[in-house]
Order: C-alpha cells, then structure tokens, then sequence
C-alpha cells in the first residue's frame, strides 16, 4: 500500500508539475501573440502611411499636366481640365456664398493675410471678374467693372460702375448707376439710365 501511494503522489506530482509547465508556457504563448499582434498592428499603419505617401507622390509625379519653368507653369497640350466646384483666381471673398461651377477672377492683395476678394459669384455657372462685383442669377455674368450686380438668371453686366441688372436676360454694358430691370431689358451705357421694358 505504501508503494501503491508512494507511486500515486509521484504520478500527481507529475501531473501538476506537467500541468503548471503547460500553464506557464501558455502564459507565455499568449504574451508573445499579444506582442506579436502590436507589432503587426504598428507596422501596418507604418505601411499604410507610407504606401499612401508613395501612392500620392506617384500620381503627382507620373501624371503631372503641366511642365514648370523658373515661375511659370505651361498645360500639355492636350490636357482638358474639369473644374466642377468652380475656380477663384487672385483673392477669396470669405463672405461669398460660392456657387458651383464658377469662375472668379480679382485683384490678389499680398497685404492682406486672409481673404481679400470682394467678386461673389453666388449662382450656378456665374462668372465675376473686375471688382466687388456679384453674379447672382443662375448663369449670370459680371465681366468687369466695379459695384455690378446680375441678379436674375442669364443676366449680365459688361463694366462701368454701380450697375445693376435685375430682370431674366437683362443686360448693361456699362456707364454708371444704370438698371435693367424687366426680362430681356438692355441699356448701353450713359448714366442712371433705366430700362423698365422688354
């Protein structure tokens, strides 16, 4: 009996022996994966940012529209380029509400830090250039001059100053302080002129 026990302690001896050695290399097993797993998780971020700066730099590269000289850079020839938001060339006015499909053109103040523009192109397909000028009809232009308004759709100013056209289709080619403000209305120029008829 006493060798029968002597032999059943040394069997649970190696059993709980055996069971804390597999215990303690699980435990380690499982630190390894849990650092292993980190590892991993780093170096895929590191390859992701890395592949998205190589994938930028690429593209910037291998397709590059323009060829740059000194400061001027020339479009390839058969490049077309699709704007769809619209393009504000010089300045931006920080208090238009700019539609889609514009085009801007005013005088860059390198004096002024922040802003600066004073064109607001507000309609669908509206062009401003000159000088606090505003398109605000759908497809309404203001070509130049200063204090000009389109305000209906397809109306236009050519330039002068304090212009307004205000009908649908209405034109003002320039003078000062004139208004067309019927549908199809137009004046030529002069000033404080209004065209009421169509």
């Amino acid at each position: 009996m006493k060798m029968y026990y002597t032999a059943w302690m040394l069997a649970t001896a190696t059993v709980v022996t055996a069971g804390f050695l597999v215990q303690r290399k699980f435990s380690i097993l499982q630190s390894e994966v849990s650092n292993l797993r980190l590892e991993f998780e780093t170096l895929t971020k590191q390859f992701l940012a890395s592949s998205s700066v190589r994938a930028t730099s690429r593209s910037l590269g291998d397709t590059c529209p323009f060829t740059c000289d000194d400061q001027w850079c020339t479009a390839d020839e058969d490049k077309y380029f699709l704007f769809k938001q619209g393009i504000v060339i010089g300045a931006k006015n920080t208090e238009c509400d700019y539609g889609t499909g514009i085009l801007s053109v005013h005088l860059y103040n390198p004096r002024k830090t922040e802003g600066g523009g004073s064109n607001c192109p507000k309609g669908a397909g509206t062009v401003t250039f000159g000088q606090s000028n505003e398109a605000l009809g759908m497809s309404s232009v203001v070509s130049g001059g200063s204090f000009n308004k389109a305000l209906e759709a397809f109306a236009s100013v050519s330039g002068g100053e304090n212009n307004e056209a205000s009908g649908k289709g209405a034109s003002v080619s320039g003078g000062n302080g004139n208004k067309a403000i019927n549908d199809s209305s137009s004046i030529s120029g002069g000033q404080l002129n209004e065209a009421t008829g169509s």
